[in-house]
């Protein structure tokens, strides 16, 4: 009887130790059609896009119940490149016993992790996702061309990013999210040229208040599709 109970405790151990493994993809869209780069779409505003690069990082992502953490990854920055499909699904490893009903990550680079410097892995200047020590990590590179665009080639580039005020352009995204191990987040990223005029503005490669602008709408971009 008494190993029985052992053996009982033992099972418990193992069990709220156990790990499943969580998938997230993330499935970007321009509006209700799969993106592919270097194809024309054509915006609401009636005029045609055709995106050529798209990279992004996300960051800190969390595990909430009710709003309060019960899980962070380890791996805390994670690069997306849609050119690179092997990026756009995230792994990670959680305890069985965890539940969860909402999911919280960042869009850039944190503050700390900028005043590291250049880093490697994800975080690799050669991933061409690093300006300089000054200005730090672009956090959204967006790319290509468009007939709204007065400049050579139709062509426009966002290489948004800034850690410090007045620039710091870091956003956060919390989202309600099933406790299951499969996960799909939408990104549409037809909504971001809903609120930038392709005429005037074209063009950014620094910290700008513009930048700051364009961030706070990004969070709108991603929702739970499960």
């Amino acid at each position: 009887m008494k190993y029985l109970g052992v053996f009982f405790f033992l099972f418990l151990y193992i069990n709220s130790h156990a790990k499943q493994y969580h998938s997230i993809y993330i499935d970007v869209k321009f509006g209700h059609a799969p993106l592919q780069l270097d194809k024309k779409y054509i915006t609401t505003k009636g005029d045609t896009i055709e995106i050529s690069i798209l990279k992004y990082y996300l960051s800190n992502m969390q595990f909430l119940y009710d709003g309060i953490e019960v899980w962070k990854a380890s791996k805390l920055h994670h690069l997306i490149d849609f050119e690179n499909k092997n990026t756009l699904t995230l792994q990670y490893h959680l305890p069985s016993n965890i539940k969860y009903n909402q999911i919280k990550f960042d869009i850039g680079i944190d503050s700390i992790t900028q005043f590291a410097g250049a880093l490697g892995g994800d975080l690799d200047p050669t991933n061409g996702m690093y300006w300089t020590w000054q200005n730090g990590y672009i956090h959204v590179k967006l790319e290509g061309k468009s007939s709204a665009c007065n400049t050579p080639n139709d062509a426009f580039q966002f290489h948004l990013g800034g850690y410090m005020s007045p620039f710091n352009t870091l956003q956060t995204v919390k989202l309600p999210m099933q406790n299951k191990i499969n996960h799909v987040i939408e990104m549409d990223i037809e909504k971001i040229f809903s609120f930038i005029s392709l005429d005037s503005l074209h063009h950014i490669m620094s910290p700008s208040e513009d930048a700051v602008m364009i961030s706070t709408h990004l969070p709108s971009l991603f929702t739970i599709k499960d």
